[in-house]
């Protein structure tokens, strides 16, 4: 797909001419900041043109970016009306799988997908577990919920709100070696760590506003999946705590899909 045919790059267009900052357009729209401004500077190069004036701050709008403004509004606002369409029409039975963490709770799902079915009752969900963006990619499923954000121009996602990893350890382990009350009181600790097979892994806890490396000054023991690394920590083999996260996009919880 040419850039100027991607959805995505003239969404980033129309957010740049309200927020006149290539950072804050990554900010509002949750994505990194070299993505977007490569997929903004790769719509220019393919149309020829300079939309933005970039030896100004904030940046400014060309003439040829300001003729270029509504019917970037128009074209965005039609594809919108057209899903809308399709959707209403579409009578057909669809499966849809869509993969979650398989740490993640499923108490409140299956009442959500049963409320969802009086809205839409020709879609079937068809749930599978710890599916990563390279299975979106492939189309092995179409939906997938992950603690990570993927660079990916084929995958468009959004927010579903922020996830915390809580310390685990049995009464027995605290009443031997005592409770942490900081970072620095994990070096007095055996460390858990689980390594995902697909998720990215990073070596950092954080408390409020603390990044923390796990330096060799900490005792870590990588388990490997979720149920060995809970079931060490029930056994007292030490604290388990699931540092999956890279520090740049800490705590996001996304749902993401194949890109148009």
């Amino acid at each position: 797909m040419r850039p100027k045919e991607n959805l995505l790059a003239w969404k980033i267009f129309l957010k740049t001419s309200q927020t006149l900052s290539i950072v804050q357009t990554s900010i509002q729209m949750n994505m990194d900041l070299a993505t977007t401004s490569r997929i903004l500077a790769n719509l220019e190069k393919d149309l020829e043109v300079n939309l933005f004036d970039r030896s100004k701050r904030p940046l400014r709008l060309t003439s040829t970016g300001l003729k270029a403004l509504q019917p970037a509004k128009a074209m965005l606002k039609a594809h919108e009306k057209l899903c809308s369409v399709v959707n209403l029409v579409t009578s057909v039975k669809r499966n849809v799988k869509m993969s979650l963490p398989v740490n993640m709770t499923r108490e409140d799902l299956f009442g959500i997908l049963d409320e969802y079915k009086k809205i839409d009752p020709d879609l079937q969900i068809e749930i599978h577990n710890d599916c990563d963006h390279r299975h979106l990619e492939e189309d092995e499923i179409e939906l997938a919920m992950l603690p990570y954000i993927p660079q990916s121009e084929k995958i468009a996602w959004f927010d579903a709100g922020y996830s915390y990893n809580m310390f685990l350890c049995s009464p027995g382990y605290l009443e031997a070696h005592g409770e942490p009350k900081s970072i620095e009181d994990l070096k007095k600790h055996k460390l858990l760590l689980r390594r995902s097979r697909i998720y990215p892994h990073t070596k950092f806890v954080t408390h409020k506003d603390q990044i923390v490396p796990l330096s060799e000054e900490y005792a870590t023991e990588e388990i490997g999946d979720a149920f060995s690394c809970k079931q060490a920590a029930l056994l007292g083999v030490g604290i388990s705590i699931d540092p999956k996260f890279p520090p740049y996009f800490l705590g996001y919880i996304v749902f993401l899909w194949r890109s148009l």
